[in-house]
């Protein structure tokens, strides 16, 4: 779920569009008399009149078509008028959107709570990382117990996964070869060939390298134990293994002898393991065929490779090697989720102070729009007062080309009837007003900058302290 923080709600109502307006900035146009003249047809109408030999107006009085002509200039300021008054209305619109107290006091209110979250953020990871870190110092005093209990000043042998990895493939590799070895040698004796000789030297290899692998793990790490029991368990177990080893390749070696005689004689395999068993107790060391004794060499040096691959597998010692697997697994998970606070809280601090710098700069940026309207709605005044002085200056042309196509007095100047426009400007201690309002937050902004950045600080060294208080889980022990 996506993070909404307090500051996120505060950008939301400030940096959004509070308006829809787009005010032109374009000036009025001016109008142009010749072109009203045509437009009204003066020339041929004031002509048709002295055709006809209408009577001139009396002097201070205005003709229809006088009329005619300021009603036109009047319509066009009427229209300026209006469409300044959109434009002022927009500005004005936008003035008020700006809403500098408002936004002080959002501001005031939202920004310090980006601390307080920071801080619940922190105390969040805190707690994780203390029970994350008991759960450490607890294997940490398993492993330091054994050690005084069993008398060890060595670290544990482990391995990395790619190292155990590869004794593992040692071990089963020394089986495929043991039993492809084995079924060359037992293939000549068996009616099904080369895949029964494989088949039943798999179950030899199986049993010689399994039973090894037991002798290894269960057996030989017993020798070094302090347990004066377990010690005995583990020479009774490798005396065992020694015999069994010897007597299981001894048998090995026996069987090919009998299966390769019945094979020789073209007589049928029947209960060869009796024979084997006999062959064994009349004449165990009596083997006819030089391939036998290698067999019976082949299948003692496999299972003393997989013995020896076995021991190296683990450490030497019973059990220290799996509490010392299991207190490393906890070191893990401990760094990794340290690791991953600190990159949350370091992640959290860029979003936190991006977004004050970033409510900063839209302050900034307001008030520089703030000073733009202003500036905007003077010229729009100005250009509308630009705009009656050029329409009283077209009626004054347009009239006088009327009046002289018609033989009236052209002297008679026409004052237009001006609109004065209030633009309703601010006054200077305005302007510092919403200067000071600006400054004011974005003090505020910078203060909890510097908390915020003061509590990141502060976490990091809360989480490094954590070591400390609960105790140091750093750990030199290299894997082999």
């Amino acid at each position: 779920m996506k993070r909404v923080s307090s500051l996120d709600r505060l950008l939301d109502g400030l940096l959004g569009d509070a308006h829809g307006y787009r005010p032109t900035t374009d000036a009025y146009p001016d109008l142009d008399p010749k072109k009203v003249a045509r437009k009204l047809k003066l020339e041929e109408r004031a002509r048709e009149r002295s055709f006809r030999k209408e009577p001139l107006r009396s002097a201070g009085k205005l003709d229809d078509i006088e009329h005619e002509i300021i009603e036109c200039i009047e319509s066009d300021k009427k229209h300026a008028h209006q469409l300044l008054e959109e434009q002022l209305q927009s500005y004005s619109h936008r003035l008020v959107s700006l809403d500098f107290h408002g936004r002080f006091t959002a501001i005031h209110q939202a920004a310090p709570d980006c601390v307080t979250e920071f801080q619940g953020d922190l105390a969040k990871g805190e707690d994780s990382l203390h029970e994350r870190r008991r759960d450490l110092v607890e294997h940490e005093k398993e492993r330091e117990i054994f050690r005084k209990r069993h008398g060890l000043a060595r670290p544990a042998r482990t391995h990395s996964n790619a190292t155990a990895f590869l004794k593992w493939a040692i071990l089963f590799l020394l089986l495929a070869i043991e039993a492809g070895m084995n079924g060359n040698f037992l293939a000549a004796g068996s009616d099904q060939g080369r895949v029964g000789g494989i088949t039943t030297a798999l179950g030899f290899a199986a049993l010689n390298v399994g039973c090894a692998f037991a002798a290894a793990v269960l057996g030989a790490r017993l020798l070094v134990h302090r347990n004066a029991f377990l010690k005995m368990i583990g020479v009774v177990a490798f005396i065992f293994w020694l015999g069994f080893t010897f007597a299981l390749n001894l048998a090995l070696a026996h069987y090919r002898e009998v299966a390769k005689a019945l094979s020789d004689s073209q007589a049928l395999l029947e209960d060869p393991g009796r024979q084997v068993i006999a062959r064994l107790r009349d004449f165990p060391f009596v083997l006819n065929d030089i391939e036998s004794w290698a067999l019976f060499g082949l299948g003692l040096l496999f299972a003393v490779a997989a013995f020896v691959d076995s021991l190296l597998l683990f450490d030497p010692y019973f059990g220290y090697g799996g509490i010392e697997k299991r207190l490393r697994k906890a070191r893990a998970r401990y760094q990794n989720l340290k690791a991953a606070l600190v990159d949350d809280l370091k992640e959290i601090y860029s979003d936190f102070s991006g977004k004050l710098a970033e409510i900063g700069e839209d302050l900034s940026k307001r008030l520089g729009e703030y000073d733009r309207i202003i500036s905007a709605k003077k010229s729009k005044v100005d250009q509308f007062n630009a705009k009656q002085t050029q329409l009283e200056m077209a009626a004054n042309s347009i009239l006088g080309m009327y009046r002289s196509a018609r033989g009236l007095p052209t002297d008679e100047a026409y004052t237009l009837a001006r609109i004065n426009v209030n633009a309703d400007n601010p006054d200077k201690k305005k302007r510092e007003e919403i200067e000071r309002i600006v400054s004011d937050a974005q003090s505020v902004l910078r203060t909890q900058a510097d908390l915020l950045l003061k509590e990141f600080q502060d976490g990091l060294a809360r989480y490094d302290q954590i070591d400390k208080l609960v105790g140091d889980g750093r750990n030199s022990d290299d894997e082999e």
